[in-house]
C-alpha cells in the first residue's frame, strides 16, 4: 500500500510487472537489466530513479543487513545504473527465482532519512498518522502513478485480544477483519447476513 517493488505477486502467486516497465535476461541469464517505469514519484515528491532502486538492493544484500531475504539475493554480484531509468544487476550464478524475490523488497527513497518512524514509498497510499501498537491511518496518495486507490482513507486498529476484536467488528467500530484470530468465534459470523466470511487459498496473503 505505501512502498513498492520492482514486481508484485498476485494472489495466485504470479509475478508482475510493478515499478519496472520491462526487463530482459541475458543469453547466460546472468545480468538482468530493467526499464523503470517513467512519472513515478516518492510521497516526498522526488522522482524514481535508477540510484533509489541500487540503493534499495544495497540496503538489503549489506553485511549488516537483518532483511529476511539477503540470503535470497546473495547471488547479486554488481549492480550499475547507466542512467536514470535504467537498472543492470550481474548475478554471481543463475538464479531460476530472482524476479521472484525481487518482488519482496521494496524500492525506498535513497535520500529519505527517519523512516523508522517516517515513510516515503511510491504507492497509492501515503502514511498519515502511526499510534504505535494502537493504529496506523492511510491517506490516498493524489500524485501515484497508476490507478487512485480505491478509497480515500484506511484506519488499521491493532487488537491484542480476539475477543475484543470480535466485538469490536458486530458494534461496526471496524469494517473488515483480515484474518480470525478465535476461529471458534467464526459462527456468529457466518451465520449473520451482515458479515461475509472469506476463506482464503493464498499463500502469499
Amino acid at each position: 500500500n505505501v512502498y513498492e517493488g520492482l514486481f508484485k505477486l498476485t494472489d495466485d502467486g504470479e509475478v508482475e510487472k510493478l515499478l519496472a516497465q520491462d526487463h530482459k535476461v541475458s543469453g547466460d541469464g546472468l545480468t538482468y537489466t530493467f526499464t523503470l517505469r517513467d512519472n513515478v514519484t516518492f510521497h516526498s515528491g522526488k522522482k524514481l530513479t535508477s540510484q533509489d532502486v541500487e540503493y534499495s538492493l544495497k540496503k538489503v544484500i549489506a553485511k549488516d543487513s537483518q532483511s529476511a531475504r539477503k540470503s535470497n539475493l546473495d547471488v547479486i554480484e554488481s549492480i550499475a545504473t547507466p542512467d536514470a531509468r535504467t537498472v543492470k544487476v550481474r548475478l554471481s550464478k543463475k538464479s531460476i527465482s530472482f524476479v521472484y524475490n525481487l518482488s519482496y523488497v521494496w524500492i525506498i527513497n535513497s535520500e529519505a532519512e527517519n523512516l523508522k518512524t517516517s515513510e516515503d514509498g511510491t504507492g497509492p497510499y501515503q502514511l498519515k498518522k502511526w499510534t504505535r501498537g494502537s493504529a496506523l491511518s492511510l491517506d490516498r496518495f493524489p500524485g501515484y502513478w497508476g490507478d487512485a486507490a480505491a478509497n480515500k482513507q484506511v484506519v488499521f486498529r491493532y487488537f491484542k485480544d480476539a475477543t475484543a476484536l470480535n466485538n469490536a467488528l458486530l458494534t461496526n467500530a471496524v469494517d473488515i477483519v483480515t484474518s480470525g484470530q478465535s476461529p471458534d468465534a467464526l459462527d456468529q459470523f457466518e451465520n449473520n447476513p451482515n458479515y461475509k466470511v472469506n476463506d482464503g487459498d493464498s499463500t502469499t496473503k
